[in-house]
């Protein structure tokens, strides 16, 4: 209901039909609003979240994109749309708004929000003051008396910031490849120009390779000074395996 625009699913081309048929099988979305991008070659969640966010932003330069993880599992009650709404807003503010949640509920190899300042005019809205791609025992134990917040996976921002901060965030590494998440960018950015019929070509296949295979919590959120989160409560999972999903009780693909 959020919006009247197609719903993307970026995969791997392997799983693009099955995912499909599972979708609109099962009554989740019709197939006119289901819209499968499959990537060239699997890599890290930076490249497949840049190649959505360069898609998106060829087709509107100021669309404002929602990520969602296919492995987390959300409650859907009255809180998410209140989350969402607010994050809506911050998106529109160009940052990009995670959604944290409380209580503390995940293994302590989680991302992990560490609340900064409070945003005026929006409920529950805060900057980032440092996020934890990979928080340690001790981290997750102090950001827990600070008020941290487990990320969901789940954000809202334009698609063209996604792509300014991985070129700007390039120019301020000093990593062994300073110009890594640049080739991510300038990557995904080619292959939306050209467009997806011609993303599982050859030429295609043997490029993405070449670029570094990092999550879009390393490469972006964990050095992005553009995050803002917004605090909700909302009932959230992340999903690392089959017995995880039965335990949920969510219906899984027959």
């Amino acid at each position: 209901p959020l919006t009247d625009n197609p719903i993307s699913v970026i995969t791997d081309a392997s799983l693009a039909d099955e995912i499909s048929s599972h979708l609109v099988g099962q009554d989740i979305i019709s197939g006119e609003r289901l819209n499968i991008l499959t990537e060239p070659y699997p890599s890290g969640t930076a490249f497949s979240i840049a190649l959505a966010a360069a898609y998106l932003a060829k087709l509107d330069p100021a669309a404002i994109m929602f990520v969602m993880p296919a492995t987390h599992h959300i409650v859907e009650d009255d809180r998410w749309p209140v989350a969402l709404t607010r994050a809506y807003r911050l998106a529109c503010s160009d940052l990009i708004a995670l959604i944290g949640t409380t209580p503390l509920n995940s293994g302590n190899d989680h991302p992990l929000i560490q609340p900064g300042h409070d945003i005026k005019g929006i409920v529950g809205a805060s900057k980032v003051a440092r996020y934890f791609a990979k928080p340690t025992v001790a981290q997750v134990n102090r950001v827990k008396r600070m008020g941290g917040l487990w990320d969901t996976g789940a954000f809202m921002t334009r698609a063209s910031l996604i792509l300014s901060e991985l070129k700007r965030l390039a120019l301020e590494s000093g990593g062994e490849d300073p110009d890594s998440t640049q080739r991510i960018a300038d990557t995904a950015s080619f292959l939306a120009y050209v467009g997806s019929d011609h993303w599982n070509t050859e030429d295609a296949a043997q490029l993405v390779p070449t670029l570094p295979a990092v999550s879009f919590e390393q490469a972006v959120l964990q050095a992005s000074e553009e995050l803002g989160v917004i605090a909700s409560t909302v009932e959230w999972s992340s999903i690392s395996t089959l017995s995880e999903l039965d335990e949920l009780g969510v219906p899984g693909p027959s």
